[in-house]
C-alpha cells in the first residue's frame, strides 16, 4: 500500500505481488504517510492550500471515520509546510505517532532567526 499523487490521481494504492491494482482509494487532496490499523482502517495525511494538513482514518470502503487538522494553538494553520512529517506509525493502542516539525525562534550571534527541529508526539 503507497501514497500515490499525479496529474490525475490523488490518493492510495494497494498492489499484490504480481504488481496488481487490488484496491485503490481516490482524494481530492494530495496524500502522503499512509498506515494501516489492525483493524484494517487506513490512516493518512493529506494537504490543501485552504485547509492546511489533515490526519485522516477511513473504512476499506472509504468512509471517513476521524479527522483531525494540524492547527495552532491560536487557531492558525501551520503554513506553509505543517508539523507533520511523512513518517507514520499506528500503535497497539491506536495511537498514531508521526515525526514533527517544531518551528523556535532562537539566538543565533546576536540575531533573532527561526529554526526548523523534529519532534515526536503521539495523537489518537
Amino acid at each position: 500500500m503507497l501514497d500515490y499523487n499525479c496529474t490525475n490521481f490523488n490518493g492510495i494504492v494497494a498492489v499484490d505481488g504480481d504488481g496488481h491494482i487490488v484496491w485503490y482509494y481516490q482524494n481530492d487532496n494530495q496524500v502522503f504517510t499512509v498506515s494501516q490499523e489492525d483493524n484494517h482502517d487506513i490512516v493518512f495525511n493529506e494537504v490543501s492550500l485552504n485547509v492546511g494538513y489533515t490526519m485522516k482514518e477511513i473504512a476499506s470502503d472509504g468512509v471517513t471515520s476521524h479527522s483531525i487538522d494540524d492547527i495552532l494553538a491560536d487557531g492558525s494553520l501551520c503554513a506553509p509546510h505543517g508539523r507533520w512529517n511523512h513518517e507514520m506509525l499506528i500503535r497497539p493502542d491506536n495511537k498514531a505517532w508521526t515525526i514533527g516539525a517544531e518551528i523556535r525562534t532562537v539566538n543565533i550571534n546576536g540575531k533573532d532567526t527561526l529554526q526548523t527541529g523534529v519532534l515526536s508526539k503521539s495523537g489518537t
